[in-house]
C-alpha cells in the first residue's frame, strides 16, 4: 500500500515538474505555437493552465494578428488616457500601439457577436412565430413623426446605385432560406405578399443567390462549409455584380430601376422572406424545396450588414472585407458614396447612430435563451 502511495506521489511530482517546465518555455515558442491554434477556445483554455500562460495569451500581439485587416480604428472604442492619445497621434501607423495588455483580446471577442436565427422553435413558441422570426428594417425612430419611411429602401425610391455587404455563416443542417427578403407586406401581416423578391438567399444546394432588382438573380458558389463568408451585391442602373470573399462570381447586364413592381416592395428584413415557384419567377427547382411557396426562413448566422448608396469597386470590396466597425473609419461616406445603413451585430456600440434602433425582433447567439425568448414573443405578439 505504501509503495502505491509513493508511486502516485512520484507521478504527481513529475506532472507538476513537466507543467512548470512547459510554462517556463520561452515566449517566442509560445507565440509560435499559439499562431497555429485556429479555435479561440483553445487559446482561452491554454490561458487557464498557469499564470504565465494567462499573461502570454492576453498579449495584444496574439489577438491583433487574428484580425485579417488593419483595424487600428477600433482602439478609439476603448477608454483613452492622455498617454494613449499621444501614442495614437505620434504613432498612427505603428504595429505596436502602447496600450494596456488585453485590449485587443476584448475587442476581438466583442467583434465576434452575430445574429442567430437557429432557435426558431423552442420553449413552446408556435411554429408560425418561429417561421416569421426576422430582423425588420423599420422606420428610423429619430426621423420626423410625419415621415414614415424605411431606414433602408429597396423600392422605387431606392438609390440609383446601391451596394449591400453582409457576412453569413450557414447552418450546416439547414443551410437554405432567405437571408434578406423584400415584399409588399410586412412580415407581421397576415396578408399574402403578392409582390416579393429575394435580395439574398440560399437554396437547398447551399449556393448563394441574389439580386438588387426583382425577378433577376445571380448565382454564386456553395458556401455551406461551416465558415464565415463575405457576400457583396453591387449595382448601377444597367449592371450588377456579386462578390463572394472578395472575388467576382457572377454579373448580369440588368441593374436597378427596371421593374415596375419595385413600387410595391415597401417592406424588407434580415433572416426571412417569401419565395414562390411558377412561370413568372426566375427560380428552378434547385433554388427552393420542390414545389415550395411561402415564407422561407433562414437558420444561420449574420455578423454584419452594410448598405451603401453607390456601386462599390472591386478594390473597395476587398478592402472592406476585413474591416470591423467601418463606421469609425475616416472618409467612409461622401456625397457620391454614403454608408446609409449599418448594423454591426456586436457589443462594440459606442453611442447612438442614426440607423441604430432600426433592427427589431433579432437574436444574438451570445445572448441567453431567456432573452431570445423575449425577442421571439415580440414576433409572436405582432402576429396575433
Amino acid at each position: 500500500m505504501c509503495d502505491y502511495i509513493k508511486s502516485r506521489q512520484h507521478k504527481h511530482k513529475m506532472a507538476e515538474n513537466e507543467e512548470k517546465e512547459t510554462c517556463n518555455l520561452p515566449e517566442e515558442i509560445w507565440f509560435h505555437t499559439i499562431a497555429y491554434l485556429t479555435s479561440i477556445q483553445d487559446i482561452l483554455n491554454l490561458g487557464c493552465t498557469c499564470r504565465r500562460l494567462n499573461e502570454i495569451t492576453n498579449q495584444n500581439a496574439i489577438w491583433r494578428r487574428r484580425f485579417k485587416g488593419d483595424n487600428s480604428h477600433l482602439l478609439h472604442l476603448v477608454p483613452q488616457t492622455s498617454a494613449f492619445d499621444r501614442v495614437i497621434a505620434s504613432n498612427g501607423e505603428s504595429e505596436n500601439f502602447d496600450v494596456e495588455a488585453g485590449v485587443w483580446k476584448k475587442l476581438y471577442l466583442k467583434a465576434s457577436h452575430a445574429l442567430s436565427f437557429r432557435n426558431r422553435h423552442f420553449n413552446g413558441v408556435s411554429s408560425v412565430a418561429g417561421e416569421r422570426l426576422c430582423a425588420e428594417f423599420v422606420a428610423n425612430p429619430s426621423a420626423a413623426r410625419n415621415v414614415r419611411l424605411n431606414g433602408v429602401r429597396f423600392d422605387d425610391r431606392a438609390p440609383g446605385k446601391q451596394s449591400v455587404e453582409i457576412w453569413v455563416k450557414l447552418n450546416k443542417k439547414k443551410p437554405d432560406g432567405v437571408i434578406i427578403g423584400c415584399q409588399s407586406e410586412s412580415v407581421s401581416s397576415s396578408r399574402w405578399p403578392k409582390f416579393h423578391w429575394q435580395i439574398l438567399h440560399v437554396g437547398p444546394d447551399g449556393c448563394i443567390r441574389g439580386s438588387l432588382e426583382p425577378y433577376k438573380f445571380m448565382k454564386g458558389p456553395c458556401i455551406n462549409d461551416g465558415q464565415w463568408h463575405h457576400i457583396v451585391l453591387t449595382a448601377s442602373s444597367d449592371w450588377q455584380c456579386m462578390y463572394v470573399d472578395g472575388r467576382v462570381v457572377c454579373s448580369i447586364n440588368f441593374g436597378i430601376g427596371h421593374e415596375l413592381h419595385r413600387y410595391y416592395m415597401k417592406h424588407s428584413q434580415i433572416g426571412n422572406g417569401v419565395i414562390s415557384y411558377g412561370a413568372c419567377t426566375p427560380w428552378g427547382e434547385d433554388a427552393m424545396p420542390r414545389g415550395y411557396c411561402g415564407w422561407y426562413p433562414y437558420h444561420g448566422l449574420v455578423r454584419e450588414v452594410r448598405i451603401w448608396s453607390c456601386q462599390l469597386s472591386g478594390a473597395a470590396v476587398r478592402q472592406n472585407m476585413h474591416l470591423q466597425r467601418i463606421d469609425l473609419v475616416q472618409q467612409t461616406s461622401n456625397e457620391l458614396c454614403a454608408l446609409i445603413g449599418y448594423w454591426p451585430m456586436n457589443r462594440l456600440m459606442s453611442g447612438l447612430w442614426p440607423w441604430q434602433g432600426s433592427l427589431v425582433s433579432c437574436t444574438s447567439h451570445l445572448e441567453e435563451h431567456k432573452q431570445n425568448s423575449v425577442h421571439l414573443r415580440i414576433v409572436c405578439t405582432s402576429l396575433t
